[in-house]
């Protein structure tokens, strides 16, 4: 097994050297797009003289003076007038690159003005150390879990990998077109660009590390390191709350090739419930809010109310039972190779927190699918596939014919419809039953109710986990807010809110561009949030024309 990890080490080692040999490297904050050699030059006379000026105990006049102040005022000015060359030169670039159709170049042009990174704050719950803070975030992504008992890798006796090898070809397919370019750099401090330039010999290698790993059930033990980097939920909301903030993990660039090659071999066993519409290609959240409006117009037009529960998994991917995830594999007879690699691999899943550059100690994840990972959200699909199951077998719920419509899940977001009150509590507690049994937790603050029909008044209380379900006039699902009166209708007022939030930031930020390019920022990424899903909603004639008079007005 120590061989595993010694050609691992050799093939990252020589990536890494043969990057620091022959690609320079600059830090991004020195590459200023109007910079020039001028500049250079008079920056430094300007640093000369001013030291000058200091050496000879700063006078306030004389020739050493004027010599400084006009070395500094020949410097200010260059600057500046480089700044507005270089901004009336992305003017004509980007309304160039869009006459010519060219929009690649357009968009790298627009990202290389406008994105910036994310500005840390100093104080997370009253910490301003940073190794305090990356202690806070710790103990909040830590979420510890002992099983019962240790899963143990099984060993390939019947040279079951065979039937199963990954090809050069699954390994260049993996790379070249199913992975995308300009990701962070895990540990190991790789990124895909290292693999897509190097020698072809290297997918080779990396064939033959995939297929021993797959003979033998090991990965290296650097295939489950991570490092987990908190996120902004909300940017308007206390950017110094930890609650405010997600972790999304790092990991290594070649264990996501691996996955890759596995989801090649092995799809077909990782297959979910046709009402998880979440991870599945080809398939967005239109499909989704469609069938909710079909299902409660459905039972509304026969003059039946619709209960709705729209219910809060709180991180339901950072709490799977690694246990029972390989329980599930095995009941759908994935291969023993298959299962051997992944118990082996979540069996040394560690990661570590960063914040401004400083790193947590490392902690062991003993539950959860591996955040940023290539199977976890098929892995995460296929651990609740079961309670899918459940709720259409229980009898309960909306069925339209035959077929069972009172449950739509979204990678985590549930949605539960029954026809009535008595129904509705049925499937919540068959919900905290499958929660209780699988580690999984369903938050009764966050849980939602709420009544679509003519019999909205006489409602009884509903409860999950012991805990009462507050009834709502609204609820959220997909990004879509409903309003629930005798039909479910789209609150068509925050559609608009995001619309004009997104325009005024699209202005602030093109200041003298053309109006023909300011028109096309705005169709690309404000108008997306305005028809967003508006071909699998049904909208009322009012609603459609708010929505022409958006476009109307502001493009």
């Amino acid at each position: 097994m120590t061989d595993i990890d010694i050609y691992y080490n050799e093939i990252v080692f020589a990536l890494k050297w043969c990057a620091d040999r022959h690609i320079p490297k600059v830090p991004k904050s020195c590459m200023k797009h109007y910079w020039s050699v001028a500049l250079d030059d008079l920056k430094q006379s300007s640093i000369d003289t001013h030291n000058l000026w200091v050496s000879s105990g700063k006078p306030r006049q004389g020739p050493l003076y004027d010599c400084m102040k006009d070395a500094k005022y020949k410097y200010k000015l260059a600057v500046r007038d480089a700044i507005r060359v270089y901004e009336q030169r992305f003017t004509d670039d980007l309304y160039n690159h869009m006459l010519s159709k060219d929009m690649n170049n357009f968009w790298k042009t627009w990202s290389r003005k406008t994105s910036k990174n994310i500005i840390s704050v100093n104080t997370i719950d009253g910490h301003t150390d940073s190794a305090e803070i990356v202690d806070v975030f710790k103990n909040k992504f830590d979420i510890s879990y002992v099983p019962d008992q240790c899963p143990t890798p099984p060993v390939s006796t019947d040279r079951s990998f065979l039937a199963w090898k990954i090809s050069v070809e699954d390994v260049d397919n993996a790379v070249h077109q199913h992975m995308k370019r300009g990701k962070a750099a895990g540990v190991d401090n790789l990124t895909l660009e290292h693999i897509i330039f190097s020698h072809p010999i290297l997918l080779y290698h990396l064939c033959r590390l995939f297929n021993l790993m797959m003979k033998h059930s090991y990965v290296p033990c650097e295939f489950g390191r991570g490092i987990i980097i908190p996120l902004i939920k909300d940017k308007c909301g206390d950017l110094s709350c930890s609650d405010n903030y997600r972790g999304i993990t790092v990991s290594p660039v070649i264990s996501k090739v691996f996955e890759l090659c596995l989801l090649c071999k092995y799809g077909h066993f990782l297959t979910s419930h046709e009402l998880q519409l979440g991870f599945k290609k080809n398939i967005g959240c239109a499909p989704g809010l469609f069938l909710v409006q079909s299902v409660t117009s459905f039972f509304t037009f026969r003059k039946s109310s619709v209960y709705v529960a729209a219910l809060d998994a709180s991180k339901a991917f950072d709490r799977i039972n690694h246990e029972m995830l390989f329980q599930k594999l095995v009941q759908r007879g994935a291969p023993q190779c298959f299962l051997g690699v992944l118990v082996n691999w979540y069996s040394k899943l560690w990661s570590s927190v960063r914040w401004n550059g400083v790193l947590s100690q490392l902690f062991q994840v003993t539950c959860g699918v591996r955040q940023g990972g290539i199977l976890s959200p098929i892995l995460f699909n296929i651990y609740v596939d079961e309670l899918i199951q459940s709720l259409s077998l229980s009898g309960y719920g909306c069925f339209v014919g035959k077929t069972f419509f009172g449950c739509i899940m979204y990678a985590d977001d549930l949605l539960l419809l029954s026809p009535s009150l008595h129904g509705l509590q049925a499937m919540l507690d068959i919900c905290s039953v499958y929660a209780d049994c699988h580690n999984l937790v369903f938050n009764p603050n966050k849980t939602t109710c709420s009544v679509v029909g003519k019999n909205r008044l006489s409602v009884s209380e509903v409860c999950l986990d012991k805990q009462v379900i507050q009834w709502h006039e609204q609820f959220k699902y997909l990004g879509v807010s409903f309003t629930c009166g005798e039909e479910l209708v789209v609150d068509i007022a925050a559609v608009r809110r995001r619309f004009y939030v997104a325009c005024n930031s699209i202005i602030s930020r093109s200041h003298g561009v053309v109006d023909p390019v300011r028109v096309n920022l705005i169709k690309s990424f404000c108008l997306p949030l305005l028809v967003y899903c508006v071909g699998a909603l049904r909208l009322k004639r009012s609603a459609i024309q708010q929505l022409e008079r958006c476009i109307q007005k502001d493009i």
